[in-house]
């Protein structure tokens, strides 16, 4: 699966999310616009872990250190899309800072959040760890 999340329309940031079947050979399904997530932004990081799609961080006017989950192919929907459905915000995210546009990582249950920026201060060469909804 491919996702795309937020971004910008035009000066807004939205909370599309939009899902793609990768296959064979690369090639991508039509894009399918699945369940919008909870919080608008842009510059978001994002992972897949414990059959939830996760996303962190990001702007909305101002740089964010907010998390919350979609549950991935909720009842009803087609488990070859993996469509998101029933986005909440995600519990303890640890120390996470607030921030733009990050290098991110996914392992083992760990989300590693790299760098970024806060819009007014220099890219960090900081790296923070979080457990992706629940004990890895």
């Amino acid at each position: 699966m491919l996702y795309a999340l937020g971004g910008y329309a035009g000066a807004t940031a939205v909370r599309d999310v939009d899902v793609a079947v990768v296959q064979a050979g690369g090639a991508l399904s039509p894009w399918l616009r699945t369940a919008a997530s909870t919080r608008s932004r842009a510059g978001l990081a994002a992972a897949v872990a414990n059959n939830t799609l996760v996303t962190l961080c990001g702007q909305n006017g101002s740089a964010s250190a907010s998390a919350e989950k979609g549950e991935l192919c909720g009842a009803g929907c087609d488990p070859s899309v993996e469509e998101v459905a029933r986005w909440s915000a995600l519990g303890n995210t640890g120390a996470l800072r607030s921030c733009i546009d990050p290098g991110y990582a996914s392992a083992r249950g760990f989300f590693y959040l790299i760098g970024g920026g806060d819009g007014t201060s220099p890219v960090s060469a900081k790296i923070d760890v979080t457990l992706l909804g629940g004990t890895p």
